[in-house]
């Protein structure tokens, strides 16, 4: 789940384009005391005999997608959560399967954070990371649901088909940068009628460009991880690209032209 913002600063699109950053603190799964091979197993089994696969699916797509579109004015943000996100909490944990329980978890806990105290430092732990690689490699398995998974090198994306049915989507992004660069994969829906191009779009201002464009969604990850969201595609065209500045190693922002500016960006169509 893709649960922090940050700014694309000083880039076309800038207003508009946000992506994780990863990380929350907490045990993972399994993090109960060790019993017997026998009794785990047991356990397991009846865990899974009480959930319900798709009220998990349908509550943790709906707080993935809802994030995304949280308000950016503070007055409106209580209502939005309460309408949005709060019904989906308890259902989602309640029928999280056995092996993503914990995962779930901490993804959820990383986001009431976020969102009651402002404070992103929850994204910079090892935990989170793990738990996004975990829920996001599983999660279109897991509900049924279409994906679009991609591998993000230095300075590309692989695996992006140029046609895409419609549909709920698990967007998913494995990060293999040989120099160690952080990687976003950022979605936006090219409004009907617009014929300009993905390379020239980027290049536009950003007032221009955001009356060409709606912002869908974005995935991150760090290197050797994999970040991931949920996206309803509809027809028409889209535009990926990555606004990570050059230089983005680990904890570390860099200060160079955005990877995008390299070639790591593209164009696909939903039919």
């Amino acid at each position: 789940m893709r649960l922090a913002r940050r700014c694309a600063a000083g880039m076309a699109l800038s207003g508009l384009i946000v992506a994780g950053l990863g990380g929350c603190s907490g045990d993972d799964d399994d993090s109960s005391s060790d019993t017997t091979g026998a009794s785990h197993e047991t356990t397991e089994t009846s865990a899974a005999e009480d959930i319900d696969i798709q009220t998990f699916c349908q509550g943790f797509t709906a707080i993935d997608k809802a994030y995304f579109q949280l308000p950016n004015e503070a007055t409106q943000l209580d209502a939005f959560v309460e309408a949005n996100i709060t019904p989906h909490v308890e259902p989602t944990i309640a029928n999280a399967p056995p092996e993503l329980a914990g995962s779930v978890q901490v993804l959820l806990d990383s986001l009431d954070q976020v969102i009651t105290r402002g404070d992103n430092s929850v994204f910079g732990s090892p935990d989170y990371v793990a738990a996004q690689t975990k829920v996001y490699g599983q999660l279109a398995d897991t509900c049924g649901l279409a994906s679009l998974d991609t591998v993000a090198i230095d300075y590309s994306y692989q695996g992006i088909p140029a046609t895409l049915p419609a549909g709920t989507t698990v967007v998913t992004i494995d990060n293999q940068s040989p120099a160690g660069e952080f990687h976003e994969v950022t979605i936006a829906r090219i409004n009907d009628g617009v014929t300009d191009s993905v390379e020239a779009i980027l290049g536009m201002s950003e007032d221009d460009a955001a009356a060409r464009v709606k912002l869908v969604a974005s995935a991150s990850a760090e290197v050797g991880e994999v970040g991931g969201a949920t996206i309803d595609l509809v027809p028409g065209r889209y535009l990926y690209a990555c606004f990570v500045a050059m230089g983005s190693v680990g904890a570390q922002e860099g200060t160079g032209e955005p990877h995008y500016s390299a070639g790591m960006l593209g164009e696909f169509t939903v039919a």
